[in-house]
């Protein structure tokens, strides 16, 4: 396939998209600068490989040797220079979660990875140096299976074209789904829906190949149709319409496609589609501007590029306490682009000659320093981030007791899991701190109820908890009290579903006692990175702000109104609780960190404690409308504790106290931090039930809900 500027200005504009949206420019749609990328690489392999198969000049292993000439080498030297910037920022969790996505980089399955790790719950996608090799691994992958049965349907030229049609619709159809559902994470990862935009590429490359026209059948007529399509496209003045459409649906895509939307589903299709139109009909304006040199010369190195930004990026996040500035970003970009040309010119180039590097020495090479990768890898996960040999001991220990619960994997709901745990297949936990989900003639205990704030502080409860007795949790991640209202919250769009079906669930067992744990003022708020971008301050104003999207309901009369919804719920809910006068207790609402304590061990705190973090007023505004409720609570019967000193006093709010870590990210509490909860909440099980009440439990069942 001959060499086309116009792809390398296609490569530029994906990888532009890419990096600008990385580095936080406003171009909303720039993720989608992969799905282009997808599409060129479908095009490219299956043109190359259909005109071999036409020559019969074909083969596997000259192939998958071809691609790992071209993949293998600028990725390991990525990830080696992520090694020692790793050992210098990285706290002990995440040098471990290093190791282990180093391990499944090397594999060629860092999607997988990320699938299966990636959650509410994972540090921001902006701080993990190797999270866009996921879709390295989604091509590779692609490179592994795509040949062979291309192999198979070869053996009927005519059929192929229908075949990797019918795939591509079944693929869209299931990404379109999935992206919609609760399994998008899956949809975003996971080769079978990302299928149609690589075998969009390839459908194109087939019919356009050189010679395609005189194969019989459908395919030869689909591909002679094309060829006179574009015959009619180099004579015509109006010719070069479909390539100017095609550019003009890419950049309609990256700018307009929010970064909210269901991908990669129909969302995606603009792009897909542009991306299609510019390669089928080469030429006219859209091709001139796309081979002009400043664009030709960025998709030269553009494979490098996409490969070096995230760790740049990533690791000067880690740097630093407060985020970047759009100065040190642009600077950061610079950076990211002199790396990649010196990596095309010094990595790229030579090991893609088999005259410089013969096959066996490069495979011997490229092997042996995967596989030690893969060894360095397992190192640091086995050796829990290897902190002794990075840290003082003071601050080991900080980390040491910034855990969370056990169970969060297994007992805490999260949207996206191919495991759903609905309130009939919650977790109940034992003194033991053990989990199962089968029931007994006798009851639980106890109840947690309540979003991920209330998973450390059930794990808690349960081990306070007599020999023989149960707490059962029911949280669900991301999910307010959504009793009266529909929450639109796009990280679990089933709330409103899962909190009635929990609040029946307990309705049906009347004398459980509940605790009751959200992180109420992220629903009522937003985020709170998003509202400091240095050292917290006393300033009200910039706390409270404007409503930077709560997952509430939109209305007309805006942020007060979400507020006053949400108030009502939390009142309903409780209402329908205490009905049966069982004992209900609100957990205070534990402050939130505008960083992650990671960074406050990392780069603030010293060996002295306690270790301020907050002013009380932030924690106050964040929590007044909370306060504000409590009167109504009480009146309903709700015991409403105070929040416990370990937390707030009148001079600051704390991270550490006594040489622990009250939280394990920006807003959760540790488990240190549950059991000061759990000392407020004091014995909840005085008023649990002694004997089964075989009329109310539910029958025996292992399966989930």
């Amino acid at each position: 396939m001959r060499h086309r500027k116009d792809i390398d200005g296609l490569r530029a504009i994906a990888v532009g998209a890419v990096i600008a949206t990385h580095a936080g420019a406003p171009l909303p749609g720039g993720f989608l600068g992969v799905d282009l990328f997808f599409v060129l690489s479908g095009f490219l392999i299956a043109g190359m490989m259909a005109t071999g198969l036409d020559r019969g000049t074909f083969s596997l292993r000259a192939f998958w040797i071809r691609r790992a000439r071209r993949i293998l080498p600028a990725l390991a030297l990525m990830c080696l220079a992520c090694l020692p910037a790793a050992w210098l920022l990285a706290a002990p969790d995440r040098f471990d979660a290093m190791g282990q996505s180093l391990v499944a980089t090397a594999l060629s399955a860092s999607n997988l990875y990320f699938f299966l790790t990636s959650d509410y719950f994972t540090p921001a996608a902006e701080t993990l140096p190797l999270l866009h090799t996921w879709s390295l691994a989604v091509e590779e992958q692609f490179y592994l299976a795509f040949p062979p049965l291309l192999l198979l349907a070869w053996r009927r030229p005519a059929a192929v074209p229908a075949l990797l049609f019918a795939a591509l619709l079944a693929s869209l159809a299931a990404a379109e789904i999935a992206a919609r559902g609760p399994h998008a994470s899956a949809a975003f990862y996971l080769p079978p829906f990302r299928a149609w935009e690589l075998l969009a590429g390839a459908l194109a490359g087939i019919l356009t190949r050189p010679g395609a026209a005189l194969a019989p059948g459908l395919a030869g007529g689909l591909a002679a149709r094309l060829a006179a399509a574009q015959a009619w496209s180099r004579r015509s003045r109006a010719g070069g319409a479909p390539g100017a459409a095609g550019l003009a649906l890419i950049l309609a895509g990256l700018a307009l496609v929010p970064p909210s939307a269901p991908v990669p589903g129909l969302a995606c299709l603009p792009v897909v589609a542009g991306t299609v139109l510019i390669l089928v009909f080469p030429g006219g304006p859209a091709a001139r501007l796309l081979s002009l040199p400043p664009l030709t010369a960025l998709g030269l190195i553009s494979y490098s590029a996409y490969l070096w930004h995230q760790p740049v990026f990533a690791f000067a996040r880690l740097a630093s306490f407060t985020p970047p500035s759009p100065v040190l970003m642009a600077a950061l970009t610079a950076l990211t682009l002199a790396l990649a040309w010196a990596s095309w010119r010094f990595v790229e180039q030579p090991f893609r000659d088999p005259a410089r590097l013969p096959t066996r020495p490069f495979l011997a090479l490229t092997g042996g320093t995967l596989a030690a990768l893969v060894a360095v890898g397992l190192v640091a996960d086995r050796t829990g981030g290897l902190a002794p040999a990075r840290f003082a001991p003071w601050q080991v220990a900080l980390f040491d007791s910034a855990r969370p619960s056990p169970l969060r994997d297994s007992c805490h709901h999260v949207p996206g899991r191919m495991l759903a745990i609905g309130p009939d297949g919650a977790c109940r936990i034992g003194a033991d701190g053990r989990p199962t989900r089968q029931a007994s003639a006798r009851p639980p205990a106890l109840a947690v109820l309540g979003d991920s704030h209330g998973v450390e502080l059930a794990y808690v409860l349960a081990r306070r908890l007599p020999p023989g007795e149960t707490l059962v949790e029911l949280t669900a991640s991301a999910c307010p009290p959504a009793l009266t209202f529909a929450s639109d919250n796009p990280d679990n769009p089933g709330c409103t579903a899962w909190t009635a079906a929990a609040v029946a669930w307990l309705e049906a067992r009347p004398t459980i006692p509940v605790a009751l744990s959200w992180r109420h003022a992220i629903y009522l708020h937003g985020k709170t990175e998003a509202d400091l971008a240095a050292s917290p301050s006393d300033r009200t104003d910039r706390i409270l702000g404007p409503l930077s999207g709560p997952p509430l309901p939109d209305s007309p009369e805006g942020a007060a109104e979400k507020r006053a919804l949400y108030a009502e719920s939390l009142i309903a809910l409780a209402t329908r609780l205490r009905a049966s006068g069982r004992r209900v207790i609100l957990a205070p609402a534990v402050p939130e960190l505008v960083q992650p304590v990671e960074s406050w061990i990392r780069l603030r705190w010293t060996e002295d404690g306690p270790h301020e973090a907050l002013p009380p007023s932030y924690h106050a505004a964040r929590t007044a409308e909370l306060k504000a409720l409590l009167p109504r609570l009480r009146a309903l019967g709700v015991e409403t504790p105070p929040l416990p000193p370990a937390f707030c006093d009148a001079r600051a709010c704390y991270g550490a106290r006594d040489g622990r870590a009250l939280y394990f990210d920006t807003n959760h509490p540790s488990l240190a931090g549950a059991e000061a909860l759990a000392r407020a909440l004091g014995s909840l099980a005085e008023s649990a039930p002694v004997e089964g009440d075989p009329a109310t439990d539910a029958p025996a069942t292992d399966a989930p809900g």
